[in-house]
């Protein structure tokens, strides 16, 4: 079944409320953002929801160019297992970090649509999973836009059993259209599920229960 991840959230209410709509994963963004929280917010956050719904939810830390100590110190300071890699990291850091058994690391990848995209390759055994995430230049991510989905099956080909996170542009009218055509292990999404820049209850909800339609159907 495919998992989901809810992103960028920003309070204790909206980690509340993802939890209760059933996401797999609460990611939270460290790095430059309108979406940027502080880690010892995030500490918090996760605390009070765990609290409130007795549930303890996985949770990402979003990072750009962080180096090996501070990725190190972040998961020491916070408890969070996953990292979230979305700037220029190297296969090496990833490799290295990966070897922590404690550390589990995504590396996002914004597709090219061209040559350029064989380079995800040197990822492949070096991480946990691939985040497939739109190419807007100058941009890390976060940019509410598709890319070409037609590509996923054809990278996916390149990577063993490597597991696939899909990013960028998915909303709750869209991502069952996704899931009915390709096979993917993680949807992520953000801006999808907002209202005004607000993560919004009803989408959030509407969002998991198109996932889980089309995962059941399947």
């Amino acid at each position: 079944m495919t998992k989901v991840k809810f992103c960028g959230l920003m309070s204790s209410s909206d980690v509340v409320e993802a939890t209760l709509a059933g996401a797999d994963y609460v990611g939270f963004v460290l790095a430059p953002s309108k979406r940027r929280v502080d880690q010892n917010n995030v500490m918090r956050w996760l605390d009070q929801a765990q609290q409130q719904t007795g549930i303890k939810k996985e949770a990402v830390l979003v990072l750009v160019d962080a180096n090996r100590d501070e990725i190190l110190h972040l998961v020491e300071q916070t408890g969070v297992r996953h990292v979230q890699l979305c700037g220029q990291e190297s296969p090496d850091l990833c490799k290295e970090l990966r070897a922590n058994d404690a550390i589990t690391v995504w590396k996002a990848w914004r597709v090219r649509n061209d040559d350029r995209d064989m380079q995800f390759c040197k990822y492949a055994k070096n991480v946990d999973a691939l985040l497939l995430d739109t190419y807007k230049p100058g941009m890390a991510g976060g940019s509410g836009e598709t890319f070409a989905w037609d590509e996923i099956d054809r990278l996916q080909s390149y990577l063993d059993a490597t597991s696939i996170v899909v990013a960028g542009g998915l909303t709750p009218d869209n991502v069952a259209d996704l899931l009915q055509h390709h096979s993917v292990d993680v949807v992520d999404v953000s801006s999808g599920i907002e209202t005004d820049g607000c993560k919004d209850t009803y989408k959030m909800q509407r969002f998991i229960e198109e996932v889980r339609r089309v995962s059941y159907d399947s």
